[in-house]
């Protein structure tokens, strides 16, 4: 993975190897890195209820020690 601001790029290579076929794919694949603060705006801008998951047992989003980011988002 390579970062550069807010943007990570990630790169997957493919390494082919049968009895009939060797070869050697790169495909890449960029995505925009959202904060916190980023998509409490998005979710509140296009009127959705949202819980926002530090860890996949639900706890809550901590700042400053949670290691995943889940939103689980609803229709108001």
């Amino acid at each position: 993975m390579d970062y550069l601001e807010d943007i990570m790029t990630i790169k997957i290579f493919d390494m082919i190897h049968t009895n009939n076929e060797n070869g050697f794919n790169v495909n890449k694949f960029k995505i925009r890195i959202r904060l916190y603060d980023e998509w409490v705006r998005i979710l509140e801008k296009v009127k959705l209820n949202a819980e926002i998951y530090g860890n996949w047992d639900l706890l809550l989003y901590n700042k400053d020690n949670s290691k995943r980011f889940i939103v689980v988002a609803k229709k108001k």
